[in-house]
């Protein structure tokens, strides 16, 4: 029973663990993915974001000809599902009586809602999303709503979930609910637009919340004067089919004389580098951790075994008295091993999935350290990790076994019978 307990113990510590940091990583995919319509792959002109590119970006937007010729590519494209056009833009926010600088993007709304499947259809904190409103409307990150003298009205708390925020109208006030957005042109020349505001949306993280908005294309390249775009989103139907797909649509696109770069969105120098350093953090604090559980376990089923084995040094010197070999003992013991890291992994799955269940549906939020909003507790079920958990624990039982067992037979037989 000690061997069983401390078995389960590690497991279900290995797993709940693994789960959260699956979870986590999860998370932060789809909500980049879907929830901020950044899809599978992510099409832009080379250079976009060089020196250059940041000094003159409306320089390395892609013309309407090259819009074009990216649509027809990817409407010919089977494996392709959707894709989105999308606009940067940043300038000055003002609703009369203060300003503040803004950053955001404009995108097609027509595809938006497809881009971001049925989970994140709905996803505005408050008001409704853009696809629900009229041609002149923007959300924005619910600290600039605030900064704007925008409020929930009446005052209510929304958390997401993993089903993504619930479906339904929460109303906004706005002491003047029409912002002014200005910006520089291409041609050095102010340019303003008048939208109203009928969302919030979580800007991601606190400081980017603080300055996010999101607005219609039109609009966007109203703001800008151009007609151009500063991106594709383009959604898959195989995720794992990102890498092939990407490499082929960069040959055809750059066959057709554009200098684009097709690339996951991880890999994007700006989109994916929050999700690269959080997933690599996590990955080292994972190792670590499931790296002490393992040294923890062991020792725990290592001293129980030893123990086990040292009580029944008599009865192993009869079993040799009787003519049975040291490898005979040897196969004996590894597979009692076997079998108490199986039942006890057993026992740990069992817990580990009750855990699991309880803990998901508990509802239970936290404040994310560089995220905006609360982030909702909750642990991944990875048939794998309890797979590779059990073999792990077997494993470490059947070596815990053998090293005890050795220490046992070395002595000779009638050591063994005379031990007490």
């Amino acid at each position: 029973m000690a061997a069983i307990l401390s078995i389960a113990a590690g497991f279900v510590a290995m797993v709940v663990f693994e789960g959260y940091i699956e979870e986590a990583r999860r998370m932060m995919y789809t909500e980049t993915a879907d929830l901020r319509m950044h899809g599978h792959l992510h099409i832009e002109v080379s250079g976009r974001w060089s020196p250059e590119g940041r000094e003159e970006p409306w320089n390395f937007n892609i013309s309407e000809d090259g819009q074009k010729v990216i649509e027809d590519t990817l409407a010919a494209t089977p494996e392709v599902t959707i894709w989105m056009k999308g606009l940067w833009i940043n300038g000055m926010v003002t609703n009369d009586v203060s300003s503040t600088l803004f950053m955001g993007a404009g995108y097609d709304v027509g595809s938006s809602a497809q881009m971001r499947g049925d989970v994140w259809k709905w996803n505005t904190l408050y008001g409704v999303p853009l696809e629900q409103s009229h041609t002149s409307a923007v959300l924005v990150g619910k600290e600039l709503g605030r900064k704007m003298g925008c409020i929930p009205n009446p005052p209510q708390v929304v958390v997401r979930t993993l089903k993504g925020y619930p479906a339904r109208e929460r109303p906004i006030q706005c002491a003047n609910s029409t912002l002014q957005f200005s910006g520089i042109t291409p041609a050095g020349q102010v340019s303003a637009v008048d939208l109203d505001v009928v969302g919030f949306i979580d800007g991601g993280y606190k400081e980017l919340d603080a300055r996010w908005v999101a607005m219609p294309l039109a609009q966007a390249q109203s703001l800008g004067n151009t007609r151009s775009v500063s991106f594709f989103s383009v959604k898959l139907k195989d995720p794992n089919a990102v890498l092939e797909v990407g490499e082929r649509l960069k040959k055809q696109l750059r066959d057709k004389g554009l200098s684009v770069e097709v690339m996951p969105w991880q890999s994007h120098r700006l989109i994916g580098e929050v999700y690269r350093k959080v997933t690599s953090l996590l990955d080292v604090f994972r190792n670590f951790v499931i790296g002490v559980i393992l040294c923890i376990a062991t020792l725990s089923v290592l001293n129980t075994m030893i123990k086990i084995v040292k009580e029944r040094t008599r009865e192993i010197g009869t079993w040799r008295s009787l003519g049975y070999r040291r490898s005979d003992l040897m196969a004996l013991f590894a597979m009692e091993g076997a079998l108490l890291g199986l039942f006890g992994g057993g026992l740990g799955a069992g817990i580990s999935a009750i855990f699991t269940f309880a803990v998901n549906a508990a509802g239970i939020s936290y404040n994310g350290g560089l995220f905006a909003q609360p982030v909702p507790l909750s642990i991944a079920f990875v048939p794998a990790n309890y797979i590779g958990s059990l073999v792990v624990l077997a494993f470490v039982c059947i070596g815990a076994s053998l090293w005890a067992t050795r220490g046992v037979l070395r002595k000779k037989i009638s050591e063994n019978l005379i031990y007490a």
